[in-house]
């Protein structure tokens, strides 16, 4: 069943082909039809590539645990210098304008000598988990786990294992998929009342 009008595929094809499938059969007449051996072979590869994704994400089921704690999450992202690089290169971050690059976290050099002095001491970025845990809130149901925000992060942090690992949960939570099916409505904007019952 597809959920396009057209979908190309690489996988499991000669290096010089591309598997077209074309949902109303409008452009069949001037495509050559894949052979079935050719379907078969990108299927196996597509099912063995979910295979693997799905292990990459469920090695961090450890790792949740510990998150889910202050201390854990905490530590996870103790490198993190605050640099917006993951937000950056985020390929699903969408808004036009970003909260966190607003006036609000714009601090003032007196404003952060107050914080400091109310509190015997700053840690320096300020306001590093409400960035990360804001971004996660916001990004959990378009993540697809493609890594770019790993990529980009200068202090090394895994940035996509929480990332992923956090949107598949929540994915798997609510029976539906990123970027799947562009008629789904995302989770938080439909409401049910046995939306936490396990499926």
């Amino acid at each position: 069943h597809m959920e396009y009008d057209m979908e190309f595929g690489t996988f499991g094809v000669d290096d010089d082909a591309v598997l077209v499938s074309v949902k109303d059969g409008a452009l069949a007449g001037k495509l050559e039809k894949a052979k079935d051996e050719q379907v078969k072979a990108r299927k196996v590869l597509v099912n063995k590539m979910v295979k693997e994704w799905e292990e990459a994400v469920f090695k961090h089921v450890d790792m949740a645990s510990d998150l889910s704690r202050v201390e854990g999450f905490n530590r996870f992202f103790e490198d993190c210098i605050v640099c917006h690089n993951c937000m950056d290169q985020c390929p699903v971050c969408y808004c036009n304008e970003c909260f966190f690059e607003s006036q609000t976290f714009r601090y003032e050099g007196d404003k952060m000598m107050l914080w400091a002095k109310n509190r015997g001491g700053l840690q320096m970025p300020t306001d590093k988990a409400m960035f990360h845990l804001g971004r996660m809130a916001h990004m959990v149901l378009t993540c697809v786990y493609c890594g770019m925000c790993s990529q980009a992060c200068p202090a090394g942090i895994d940035v996509s294992a929480v990332f992923g690992f956090t949107s598949f949960q929540v994915f798997r939570e609510f029976g539906a998929s990123a970027s799947v099916n562009l008629s789904t409505p995302l989770p938080q904007a439909v409401y049910r009342e046995d939306e936490l019952e396990p499926r």
